[in-house]
């Protein structure tokens, strides 16, 4: 039997990796949502937190799924694809995953800004009129916005595309048109900054209004620690998906070149461990997050 080279060694090693760290995303994220779903209170509350857990550990799935399909395919040397169709990669069912599991997690966090920034600059707005269906409709439009985009992409894919030469490692700038994945990577770079910028903006407001006397104060006070969770959310996503990602798309496209000893998997791992926060973020910032988390482990609420 030959021997495997060390080539193909490292990628069989480097979608194990790929695999553990997209099952360890998945899990963290399903803590999250058990948490928020298993308390009436929490869910009644946190509906757009949930949907960005579940957006996070879709993140996961797609990392896990293209992990997994990659480490078969090298696993079969020396019996690799000789040739391999956009087609090909758009059926292996990861490259659309990979797309939803960067770009709607980003959305939603433009969306929890914008959910704050409400409840801070148009407080009657938001608490005589802003109800459970408007944070559904902003969910399913995020969802939807996410979808449309892939759609045409997809449409492109297969109908002008299709039997296009690809590698059969099947990444996105494989699978689809560089237009979207341009698209792609400057959407995901601005939503996480807006989302923060909202965020921190909202704060900021709240913390001056806090120093009003009656309700107006007592309220503002109330909502600075709603948002803490959340400018500490999109704080993390724009220095971990943000700044990297501008700085690896500056590099693909040959304005700058990477600093020595950093390579695709170190921005892959840093990538990774924003949908990995969420679980600590919470458990340090939100009381009664952390509260029926206790309860659960020490099975005080069963």
């Amino acid at each position: 039997m030959n021997a495997v080279p060390a080539d193909i060694q490292a990628m069989i090693n480097l979608n194990i990796q790929y695999i553990v760290v997209g099952a360890s995303i998945m899990i963290e994220n399903i803590i999250v949502m058990l948490v928020f779903l298993s308390s009436s209170s929490l869910r009644r509350k946190y509906h757009l937190l949930i949907a960005l857990a579940i957006a996070d550990a879709l993140a996961g799935c797609s990392t896990l799924t293209a992990g997994y399909g990659r480490h078969l395919i090298y696993t079969k040397w020396p019996d690799l694809p000789n040739s391999t169709t956009v087609m090909d990669c758009v059926r292996t069912g990861w490259p659309p995953l990979l797309a939803i599991g960067g770009l709607w997690p980003a959305t939603l966090v433009l969306v929890i800004g914008i959910e704050r920034a409400l409840a801070v600059f148009t407080p009657m707005f938001y608490h005589a009129r802003y109800t459970t269906k408007h944070r559904w409709f902003l969910i399913i439009a995020s969802l939807l916005i996410v979808l449309i985009g892939l759609l045409c992409a997809y449409l492109d894919a297969t109908l002008r595309n299709g039997s296009k030469p690809a590698k059969f490692a099947c990444t996105m700038d494989d699978t689809f048109p560089p237009l979207f994945n341009h698209y792609h990577r400057t959407a995901i770079m601005c939503l996480h900054i807006a989302g923060l910028c909202l965020s921190v903006t909202a704060f900021q407001s709240a913390r001056k209004q806090s120093r009003l006397a009656g309700s107006r104060g007592t309220e503002m006070r109330g909502e600075m620690k709603r948002i803490v969770a959340i400018v500490a959310i999109s704080g993390f996503s724009t220095v971990l998906v943000s700044c990297p990602m501008f700085i690896l798309t500056g590099f693909q496209l040959g304005i700058f070149s990477l600093p020595a000893g950093l390579s695709s998997f170190f921005f892959f791992i840093v990538f990774s461990l924003n949908s990995f926060l969420g679980l600590f973020i919470y458990l340090f910032l939100k009381k009664d997050f952390r509260s029926h988390f206790v309860q659960l482990i020490t099975f005080k609420s069963l």
